[in-house]
Order: C-alpha cells, then structure tokens, then sequence
C-alpha cells in the first residue's frame, strides 16, 4: 500500500472511529451548542412568526404570537376567511376543560410533533433532559443524503422517537415515532430544513409534517420571525 493511501485509510478510520465514540448525551451537546444553546433559548418568552402553511391543496397565510412553551395563538387565512385558533400545552398534572371553542389543550408529546412551534427548545431537542427525555445512541444512517447520527429516545409518558442530527452541522434534520389514535397507531414524522440565525438562536424555517397511510402532508414555511415582540 502507498504512503499516501495507507495514510488516508488510517484517517478515515480515525474520523469514523470518533464519531461511533460519541455518546448520545455528547451528540445533542454538539447539537444544542449549535442552535444557540440554551441560555440564548431561554432570553426568548414570546415569538411572532409569519409565513405560510402548504397544506394539501391549500395555501394558508398565518401568524402564530407564541408564550414560549405555553401557548400558541394563530391567525389562519383561507378563502379571504381568517380563524383565529389558541392552543395550550397541557399540564400532565391538571385536567384540562375547554368551555371556548376557539381553543384546545394538546399534550407535550403530541405538540413534539403538531405543533413544534409552541415550544422549540423542546421539539427540537435542545432542552430534552429538562423534558424528562432519556437518549441512546444507535448509529448512523442518511437524511437527504445528509449523514446523520441516530438517536433513540423515550419521553416521560414513554414515547419512543426516532431522531437524525446531521454530522457535520448538528441540526435535527427529523424526528419519527408512532402515535396512537381512534383509528389506530399511525407512523409519524416531522422534518426540518433551512436553517436560519435569529438573534442568537438558530430556528428551521420549513418544518413538515407527514403522517403515513392517510396521505396528510403539511409543510409550516416561516416568512418573518420577531423574538420578544412588544405588545
């Protein structure tokens, strides 16, 4: 074998050996330090996003005035009708009533899913021991030709969710479980792309949803973001 080539072999091997030698724990470290870490995370109460919602057939203008894992209030356009809709991350200790039909209560492990932007730091795995989340690493695998370290992790109520971090970025590139509903467990997924610094925080502009075997597809295309927005 040549020098050169002998020399090549032993550093790919090097890089590959280091990255199979990361902990889980270490990986979403990597991948909190990247999107900003959570002392910036934690500087941001409120949020207003606009943009618009690719779903099905539709196209649907909204902004969302978010309380920071507490609650989202959208304002949806369809048809030149708007609906205006809050929703509420529900206390696992509390029973949730909801007399106003305009708004809802959705658990913490659903809204990791349906509604990622009510609370960040948690869909997207920056804060996941705070969570009560519990990780271990199991390999590696590709998103988008992107390769990725795999993670599996278990929240508090014991759901199981499948997570890809990009290797060279650290981003969440997607996040797989399998939710239960009426009609069944259903195969559930939510992807992230484009990547954006805002105000020392690093938030995905497109996030979409998809849930296999009902043909519902939902892509959330951020336009304008304002952290901590005067009232």
């Amino acid at each position: 074998m040549k020098p050169k080539t002998y020399l090549l072999s032993i550093l790919l091997l090097s890089i590959s050996l280091a990255l199979h030698a990361q902990t889980a724990d270490e990986i979403l470290e990597k991948h909190a330090a990247a999107m900003g870490g959570m002392e910036n995370w934690n500087k941001i109460k409120t949020l207003k996003i606009t943009g618009t919602i690719y779903q099905q057939w539709a196209e649907i203008p909204f902004t969302f005035i978010i309380d920071q894992g507490k609650m989202l209030k959208s304002t949806t356009t369809l048809n030149g009708s708007s609906t205006e809709f809050t929703e509420y991350l529900k206390d696992e200790t509390k029973t949730a009533t909801n007399p106003d039909p305009n708004t809802s209560f959705i658990s913490n492990d659903s809204a990791l899913f349906f509604r990622p932007h009510l609370n960040m730091p948690a869909s997207l795995l920056i804060d996941y021991k705070t969570n009560g989340m519990t990780a271990t690493y199991t390999g590696m695998d590709t998103i988008l030709t992107k390769p990725c370290f795999v993670l599996k992790l278990v929240t508090k109520k014991g759901l199981k969710i499948t997570a890809f971090i990009d290797q060279t970025t650290y981003y969440l590139l997607r996040m797989e479980t399998i939710l239960k509903n009426d009609e069944g467990p259903k195969e559930v997924s939510v992807s992230y792309k484009l990547f954006r610094n805002q105000d020392g925080v690093v938030i995905p502009f497109s996030c979409h949803n998809n849930i296999k075997g009902n043909e519902f597809t939902k892509e959330t295309l951020i336009k304008t973001i304002e952290v901590n927005p005067k009232p």
